[in-house]
């Protein structure tokens, strides 16, 4: 890769005594025509959560919406149904879980509307959510109620113009996570989720009509049975899977890509990767770093949000950040627009470094 300089414009959005943050990364902000991106934001304590939408071009917060439903939840059962949520741009809706219930909430106004409830109250719909490239279709996780700890996983699809369930999928004590359609959105990839350091299969797939599951890469092992790649933090888009190797493998920290069926296998990029976006068709990478395990970064809480062009042959450190990644909400998670000439992510207020704020860069 050519190390490349870019021009970037930059916005902030901060909010005074506040922090701001995204749905996960793999689940687009953006509205029609990426006029705006929807976002939230809550009080230090997740007290006075309320949904906006960001309009880039007018500088200003368009949209904003009290989410009091949400209010009163522990933070790390909170945090895990605010970014698992799905945004709607051709109804400007927000699928939004609320434990065992998935709620659609308008960002003009209007109640939040119960869409449906899974039959099972002692489980927690979850994810990340996940909305298909064509719009049709949504997919989610059921989950125990303890993020973190399932006793099952079940997957559901549901219809985006009714809102109806076409199907339930069930997984059992296997833990699946991280759902994304692919191209063909029979097909869903899923991530066997769980300690890195004990999954030797981290990337799957699923085709729901039929139930047919297969593993897309099987992690190597040393001769006497080691795991030597820790692979997670999957995205797909175009005919493109990509991933990171951690830098806690015995092989090198690496961006890694692979077509639909797991077929052509590629170390894309050495670093210290730790999360991977893609663009719409798959030729653009955005990834932050790590500085634990076998990285050359050491400096805590300090991260690079990293391009790579495919297609140019092209490497860029974006910006170097620092946060607090205790919480999933303060990770900085760079996603690319369907282009992949603009980035969202999160690193600190420049304010308070104690409250996280949401970074806009446009390629100038």
């Amino acid at each position: 890769m050519k190390n490349i300089n870019s021009s970037w414009r930059e916005q902030r959005i901060e909010l005074p005594g506040r922090m701001t943050f995204l749905p996960y990364y793999t689940s687009s902000p953006w509205g029609k025509e990426e006029s705006y991106f929807i976002f939230f934001s809550a009080r230090p304590d997740f007290t006075g959560i309320r949904l906006h939408a960001w309009s880039p071009s007018e500088r200003k917060i368009t949209a904003d919406v009290s989410l009091e439903q949400w209010n009163g939840i522990p933070v790390n059962i909170v945090s895990e149904e605010l970014l698992p949520s799905v945004f709607l741009p051709d109804q400007e809706a927000l699928l939004l879980p609320r434990a065992a219930e998935l709620y659609r909430v308008p960002l003009h106004g209007g109640e939040p509307e119960l869409v449906y409830r899974h039959h099972d109250s002692a489980t927690r719909i979850g994810g990340p959510g996940n909305r298909s490239a064509d719009g049709k279709l949504t997919a989610f996780g059921v989950y125990s109620l303890e993020p973190g700890k399932p006793a099952h996983s079940e997957l559901l699809i549901f219809d985006t113009a009714s809102l109806e369930c076409r199907a339930s999928l069930p997984f059992g004590g296997f833990f699946a996570n991280h759902f994304q359609f692919q191209k063909n959105t029979d097909w869903l990839i899923y991530a066997h989720e769980g300690a890195t350091e004990t999954i030797p299969d981290r990337i799957n797939r699923i085709n729901w009509k039929t139930g047919e599951k297969q593993v897309l890469h099987h992690h190597e092992i040393s001769a006497d049975g080691k795991l030597l790649e820790c692979i997670g933090h999957e995205m797909t888009a175009g005919d493109t899977i990509c991933a990171v190797r951690y830098p806690v493998s015995v092989l090198p920290g690496a961006l890694v890509t692979m077509q639909l069926d797991g077929s052509n296998y590629t170390v894309l990029d050495c670093d210290d990767y730790w999360h991977s976006s893609c663009n719409a068709d798959g030729t653009v990478f955005a990834m932050d770093t790590m500085w634990w395990g076998n990285t050359k970064r050491k400096t805590e809480k300090e991260f690079d949000i990293i391009r790579i062009d495919r297609t140019a042959g092209t490497k860029e450190i974006v910006k170097t950040i620092h946060s607090d990644p205790t919480g999933q909400y303060r990770h900085p998670h760079p996603q690319l627009n369907a282009a992949g000439n603009r980035l969202l992510f999160i690193e600190n207020s420049d304010a308070d470094e104690t409250l996280g704020s949401i970074t806009f860069r446009e390629m100038c």
